[in-house]
Protein backbone atom coordinates (compact mmCIF):
# COMPACT_ATOMS: atom_id res chain seq x y z
CA UNK A 1 0.00 0.00 0.00
CA UNK A 2 1.59 3.34 -0.83
CA UNK A 3 0.40 6.66 0.81
CA UNK A 4 -1.42 7.87 -2.67
CA UNK A 5 -3.57 4.76 -2.71
CA UNK A 6 -7.59 5.42 -1.42
CA UNK A 7 -8.37 3.47 1.79
CA UNK A 8 -11.92 1.49 0.83
CA UNK A 9 -13.08 1.19 4.11
CA UNK A 10 -16.38 -1.05 5.08
CA UNK A 11 -19.41 0.07 4.93
CA UNK A 12 -21.66 0.05 8.13
CA UNK A 13 -25.22 -1.41 7.73
CA UNK A 14 -27.52 -3.40 9.64
CA UNK A 15 -26.27 -6.51 8.27
CA UNK A 16 -23.13 -6.02 8.03
CA UNK A 17 -20.42 -5.83 11.17
CA UNK A 18 -21.00 -3.76 14.14
CA UNK A 19 -19.49 -0.30 13.96
CA UNK A 20 -18.05 -0.67 16.93
CA UNK A 21 -16.40 -4.10 15.94
CA UNK A 22 -15.01 -2.28 12.73
CA UNK A 23 -13.43 0.58 14.48
CA UNK A 24 -11.95 -1.84 17.03
CA UNK A 25 -10.13 -4.34 14.85
CA UNK A 26 -8.49 -1.01 12.71
CA UNK A 27 -7.69 0.31 16.33
CA UNK A 28 -6.17 -2.69 17.35
CA UNK A 29 -4.74 -3.43 14.11
CA UNK A 30 -3.01 -0.39 14.47
CA UNK A 31 -1.86 -0.85 17.74
CA UNK A 32 -0.41 -3.57 16.96
CA UNK A 33 1.75 -2.11 14.33
CA UNK A 34 2.46 1.00 16.36
CA UNK A 35 4.29 -2.21 19.10
CA UNK A 36 5.83 -3.47 15.43
CA UNK A 37 7.38 -0.50 15.21
CA UNK A 38 9.06 0.15 18.19
CA UNK A 39 9.96 -3.40 18.09
CA UNK A 40 11.67 -2.77 15.16
CA UNK A 41 13.63 0.35 16.38
CA UNK A 42 14.74 -1.71 19.05
CA UNK A 43 16.73 -3.71 16.53
CA UNK A 44 18.15 -1.02 14.61
CA UNK A 45 21.43 -2.25 13.09
CA UNK A 46 24.46 -2.06 14.94
CA UNK A 47 27.81 -1.48 13.12
CA UNK A 48 29.52 -3.38 15.60
CA UNK A 49 27.65 -6.33 13.67
CA UNK A 50 29.09 -5.83 10.68
CA UNK A 51 32.33 -4.24 10.38
CA UNK A 52 34.05 -7.43 10.35
CA UNK A 53 31.65 -8.29 7.25
CA UNK A 54 33.88 -8.58 3.41
CA UNK A 55 31.76 -6.49 2.32
CA UNK A 56 32.51 -2.37 3.06
CA UNK A 57 28.74 -1.67 2.67
CA UNK A 58 27.60 -4.58 4.82
CA UNK A 59 26.24 -1.74 7.46
CA UNK A 60 25.34 0.85 5.11
CA UNK A 61 23.34 -2.33 3.27
CA UNK A 62 21.44 -3.16 6.95
CA UNK A 63 20.85 0.49 7.65
CA UNK A 64 18.82 1.17 4.28
CA UNK A 65 17.11 -2.47 4.42
CA UNK A 66 15.83 -1.68 8.18
CA UNK A 67 14.65 2.33 7.02
CA UNK A 68 12.60 0.32 4.35
CA UNK A 69 10.99 -2.09 6.62
CA UNK A 70 10.42 1.09 9.45
CA UNK A 71 8.89 2.80 6.64
CA UNK A 72 6.53 0.08 5.35
CA UNK A 73 4.99 -0.08 8.47
CA UNK A 74 4.62 3.35 8.87
CA UNK A 75 2.71 3.46 5.85
CA UNK A 76 0.94 0.41 7.30
CA UNK A 77 0.21 2.67 10.56
CA UNK A 78 -0.70 5.62 8.71
CA UNK A 79 -3.92 3.56 6.65
CA UNK A 80 -5.06 1.77 9.37
CA UNK A 81 -5.66 5.16 11.33
CA UNK A 82 -7.51 6.38 8.19
CA UNK A 83 -9.17 3.44 8.00
CA UNK A 84 -10.60 3.96 11.49
CA UNK A 85 -11.43 7.24 10.51
CA UNK A 86 -13.23 6.66 7.88
CA UNK A 87 -15.23 3.80 9.68
CA UNK A 88 -15.89 5.97 12.25
CA UNK A 89 -17.49 8.65 10.69
CA UNK A 90 -20.16 6.96 9.17
CA UNK A 91 -23.86 7.02 11.00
Amino acid sequence: MTDQQTIIAPIVHRNGTAKEDLLEQAIDARRAVREAVRALQEAYPNGRDYYVSNDPLAYSKAQAQHDAWAEALEVVQRGLGELAIQIDSQR
